[in-house]
């Protein structure tokens, strides 16, 4: 039953190009268990987290997730931490991580 359940997953979540979670409130918890669902998602081009409130293990955990096509992801008024700021840093350096960020 877990498999076929996956199975589904992936066939719905794979063709979505957009994704919108704002203002969740969301912790690095959250993060974490999103980058699950996230690693079905190869189709996704924008991803919108604005007005959640990642730390560093929840930026890095986004920043983590297999999404081959983004273009952009939004951390805005996300009240990121410097921690955070500091793993975005890291990401970005990367150029293959997180392609824009908005």
């Amino acid at each position: 039953v877990i498999g076929l359940q996956r199975r589904v997953a992936c066939a719905v979540l794979g063709g979505v190009t957009e994704l919108e979670f704002s203002d969740m409130r969301w912790s690095d918890d959250d993060a974490a268990q999103l980058r699950v669902a996230l690693d079905m998602c190869g189709a996704c081009e924008r991803l919108d987290l604005y007005g959640n409130e990642f730390g560093a293990d929840g930026v890095r955990s986004v920043g983590g997730a297999a999404l081959p096509r983004v273009e952009r992801v939004s951390f805005m008024s996300a009240g990121l931490n410097d921690a955070a700021v500091h793993a975005l840093a890291d990401m970005l350096a990367d150029t293959r991580t997180l392609p824009r960020l908005a």
